[in-house]
């Protein structure tokens, strides 16, 4: 019975223990602590007082500016009243130049405009003016080639009526020429010795063999000198154009005795061009330097060769007598 005595004793003090750390000891120091605070508060109010006291001075102090003010504010009220309509006269006095600056504003927009469009204009008349004036540059340039080249055509017709007329009077003294030849020497012509023909601007006096040569022979015979004599005198009459002496065979081979001379008909036919080419020369004093002489063996035929006539007509000598000769040229330097 004791024991249980003391047990419940003992629990009853750890009750009382748990129940004083639990509830009496926090609620203690709760005071503790608000009074602690409440301590704090008294001495902040202490220290506070002075400056509430200064604040309600200076409200004080604040008030009575205040009435100042207000009753100075009333002394000015009047002045004010005037300020204010003069004010009012001149927000309308900036209104109305508020208004008069725009219409300015538009004028001058619109004027601006106008400007705008005037200065497209001009651009454009200057565009124009520079396209007139490339064209009036391109139509000197065209006047000034079309001038050039009348000129030029000027000089060319001239240049050509004078060639047209020298070639006139070139084929009138040929034609002449040819009716002299004609004139002098128609026997032989009508024996068929002697032809005489024009072509263009040439003149070919033909002689065939037997008028000038012996048979196979280069050398020319006494009677072909008074013929060829004739020839040459007219024929030197022709100023400024060459005389081309040309030697023609048959096909009939060069004989064996004959041969050791003219191995063939190449040489035969150059010897006979030359000795007239000399005789015109030395005889006739035409000058050597229009003188040529070349020898055509058997290619260059009048007729076939098959006929008696025909190989009598290759046998020939052709003098031709060329056009005039262009003036020498002055060597480039």
């Amino acid at each position: 019975m004791a024991r249980w005595v003391a047990a419940l004793l003992a629990l009853v003090v750890v009750a009382g223990g748990a129940y004083y750390f639990l509830h009496v000891r926090p609620q203690q120091e709760a005071m503790d602590a608000l009074q602690e605070k409440a301590a704090h508060l008294d001495l902040e109010v202490a220290l506070l007082r002075p400056r509430v006291q200064a604040l309600d001075a200076l409200r004080l102090e604040l008030e009575q500016k205040n009435a100042s003010l207000t009753a100075r504010l009333a002394a000015m009220q009047g002045p004010a009243a005037a300020l204010q309509a003069q004010m009012r006269e001149l927000e309308s006095a900036r209104d109305a130049v508020r208004r008069s600056a725009s219409e300015l504003e538009e004028r001058l927009a619109d004027k601006e405009r106008q400007i705008a469009a005037l200065e497209r204009s001009a651009d454009e008349l200057r565009r124009q003016l520079a396209e007139k004036d490339r064209q009036f540059s391109a139509l000197q340039a065209r006047t000034s080639d079309l001038e050039a080249m009348r000129d030029e055509l000027e000089r060319a017709s001239s240049a050509l009526k004078r060639e047209v007329a020298a070639k006139e009077k070139e084929l009138a003294d040929l034609r002449s020429m040819q009716q002299e030849l004609v004139d002098g020497l128609k026997k032989e012509i009508a024996a068929r010795q002697i032809q005489v023909e024009r072509v263009r601007d040439r003149l070919r006096v033909e002689l065939v063999e037997e008028v000038l040569f012996d048979s196979g022979q280069a050398e020319i015979k006494p009677a072909g000198f008074d013929v060829l004599k004739r020839v040459g005198l007219i024929l030197k009459k022709a100023e400024n154009r060459n005389i081309d002496v040309e030697g023609h065979t048959d096909n009939v081979p060069i004989g064996v005795e004959l041969a050791k001379r003219f191995p063939t008909n190449w040489e035969l036919s150059t010897a006979r061009a030359t000795n007239v080419a000399r005789f015109l020369q030395d005889t006739v004093k035409i000058d050597p330097e229009l003188l040529s002489a070349t020898g055509h063996s058997e290619y260059r035929p009048r007729a076939p060769n098959t006929t008696a006539e025909g190989r009598r007509k290759n046998r020939r000598i052709e003098i031709l007598l060329g056009p005039v000769l262009e003036p020498a040229k002055p060597a480039a330097r």
